[in-house]
């Protein structure tokens, strides 16, 4: 399964493992979901992400700011100046966070957040992009597995993120 030409990306291949399917969260305005569940548990998925609608000024300057530094361990100080850029992942209550940095991507440079779903215990991996158009928009990749099922599922998740060309 392939992905040509959308928004970000120029191209992404899911491999034989990753299948299309309906997500079930119904888009909202401006919002666009695109899901893929493993072949061998449909509990393993990656989503393609916009949550719709801007972030506003401030909070998406903040982050351009943090992603133009050389790819590094956010500090405490930035780790609050990308609360809204990781939405809900932002809240302990619900939200456990292992790790949060800058990488090098394929020739972008992006938002890391990996972590821990306390309600379901479920474990996320999720990478944040400014859209080139207008920093204000961000995309969101996210690898999504039970946490007994996340390490297994992790190398095929992986090289469907080494696949990915932007424009």
């Amino acid at each position: 399964m392939q992905v040509d030409d959308f928004q970000l990306i120029r191209h992404i291949d899911f491999g034989q493992v990753w299948h299309e399917t309906p997500s079930a969260d119904e888009p909202l305005r401006g919002q666009y979901i695109r899901e893929f569940h493993h072949a061998d548990d449909p509990e393993a998925m990656m989503r393609l992400y916009h949550r719709g609608g801007l972030l506003d000024k401030r909070s998406a300057d903040n982050f351009v700011q943090i992603l133009k530094q050389t790819p590094h361990n956010l500090s405490t100080p930035e780790k609050s100046e990308v609360m809204t850029v990781i939405g809900a992942a932002s809240q302990s209550d619900f939200f456990k966070t292992e790790t949060i940095r800058t990488i090098a991507w394929n020739g972008k440079t992006a938002l890391q957040l990996h972590g821990l779903w306390i309600e379901d215990e479920g474990e996320f991996l999720s990478f944040y992009l400014c859209s080139d158009q207008a920093i204000q928009i961000i995309h969101e990749f996210h690898y999504y597995a039970p946490q007994s099922k996340f390490e297994k599922y992790l190398p095929d998740a992986k090289r469907v993120l080494e696949s990915v060309q932007w424009r």
